[in-house]
């Protein structure tokens, strides 16, 4: 099954992507909502979204913040994280954005990994932004 990745404008965003961060999430108690980041979902062909990600534009660095994302745990391994990596990727790309920033949990070597095949590598932030143990990964645009 082929899910699309899609956009949302800005009040869709405001609507789907709090519940389905908390499907993706459901052992956080904190629903999300960034109302500065563009938004992406996976859609089955029914509709229904399944996975989602944010990218937060930083107008000062000429550079975006790849901000929450998750997949829902049925459909966790199908490559969707990846895919919703490069949607944001190529917006920032087509905004002639330099580079993209993210921070991921310690030991979630899942989403780790997928940065890596999608030519992320490790930094050391000036002012990290996350917990202490989190980690924080740069890419080059140009």
């Amino acid at each position: 099954m082929q899910l699309k990745i899609v956009k949302l404008p800005t009040d869709e965003a405001e609507e789907v992507i709090p519940g389905l961060h908390d499907l993706c999430w459901p052992s956080r108690m904190d629903s999300y909502w960034d109302a500065d980041a563009e938004w992406w979902v996976a859609n089955e062909p029914e509709g229904g979204s399944v996975a989602f990600g944010g990218l937060r534009v930083s107008k000062l660095e000429n550079g975006a913040y790849l901000c929450r994302g998750g997949v829902a745990p049925a459909f966790r391994g199908q490559g969707l994280q990846r895919r919703l990596i490069k949607a944001r990727e190529q917006y920032a790309r087509r905004q002639g954005l330099r580079h993209l920033i993210t921070n991921t949990v310690y030991g979630n070597h899942w989403s780790a990994n997928n940065l890596i095949a999608e030519g992320f590598r490790m930094y050391n932030p000036i002012a990290p932004w996350g917990d202490d143990d989190d980690n924080y990964w740069w890419k080059d645009l140009r």
